[in-house]
């Protein structure tokens, strides 16, 4: 058996603390602030994205 094992590379800060009413298109959140933090250690491989 193959173990998959997940880690986060970061964290997403929104105003949103459930899923309901949160929006899935960016178009339905203009306006909503919103930030991506990226664990140091991935700055490298996610930079041109």
């Amino acid at each position: 058996m193959i173990a998959v094992i997940y880690r986060p590379i970061g964290i997403i800060h929104t105003p949103f603390v459930t899923t309901e009413g949160m929006p899935i298109q960016p178009r339905g959140a203009l306006g909503v602030p919103g930030a991506v933090d990226v664990l140091p250690e991935f700055h490298a491989a996610l930079a041109d994205l």
